[in-house]
């Protein structure tokens, strides 16, 4: 099945060669110059990635990342394009959720292999339901393939990275695990510098359990040592 990159970007020229460039590619490549017609086009149709300007006439692309993962928890991929070199303009893009950013002026060439290996991330390795639903006194319910995960029978609205780590969490439950074996496990490859915060993501995690259950917060914290998920059956971690 042809997959579908949506390209958003106000500069005309950059939007229609960069959708040349996938159709040429065997990508199908949809177009828009705004950010809130085309948020709305994904809340719609999910296309298999985004492809975002940072500077958009109608909202920057970080208003538009947070609208994506943190109002509608929407994880489609997403690659950032800006002409902002810095560090901290960087780390804040992945930090909001997107999946890798590319410094203006890129070759097509690059930011194409870029996307493949995206999408390639994106689909990452599949554990089958059965082995992680076997145990049926967890509060923990687990449909991979559709990238759903219930707590005491609510469905968890995850944006991308939230689904990574708390699938790691629960696939190593009661085993303490320090942050740089959390972003191994969660993030598959690390080619680039700038990590996302496990911190932040864990903190993210931990409201919306507690908002399901109030009383206990599974998601134990080990200073020096990192984070392990206790359940409140379980015993202690390993």
């Amino acid at each position: 099945m042809t997959q579908n990159i949506m390209v958003i970007e106000d500069d005309p020229f950059i939007r229609q060669a960069l959708c040349y460039s996938l159709r040429q590619d065997a990508y199908e490549a949809t177009e828009f110059a705004v950010g809130h017609t085309a948020l709305s086009s994904i809340l719609e149709h999910r296309p298999d990635l985004v492809i975002l300007d940072i500077g958009l006439p109608d909202m920057n692309g970080f208003t538009f990342l947070r609208h994506l993962r943190q109002e509608h928890g929407i994880s489609t991929p997403v690659i950032v394009l800006s002409a902002r070199e810095s560090e901290s303009d960087r780390v804040a893009a992945l930090e909001l959720g997107a999946d890798d950013y590319v410094v203006k002026p890129y070759s097509c060439r690059e930011l194409i292999a870029r996307i493949r290996t995206v999408l390639r991330r994106s689909q990452g390795p599949k554990t089958p339901v059965h082995k992680l639903n076997s145990q049926t006194n967890s509060p923990f319910r687990v449909y991979e393939d559709k990238k759903q995960i219930f707590y005491h029978g609510v469905k968890l609205e995850l944006p991308r990275f939230e689904f990574r780590l708390l699938l790691v969490f629960i696939k190593h439950e009661g085993i303490v695990l320090s942050r740089d074996r959390l972003l191994d496990l969660a993030w598959y490859d690390r080619n680039d510098p700038y990590e996302r915060s496990v911190d932040t993501i864990v903190g993210r995690l931990r409201i919306k359990l507690k908002a399901i259950n109030p009383e206990y917060d599974p998601i134990v914290t080990y200073p020096y040592e990192g984070y392990a998920l206790v359940l409140e059956s379980s015993s202690c971690p390993k």
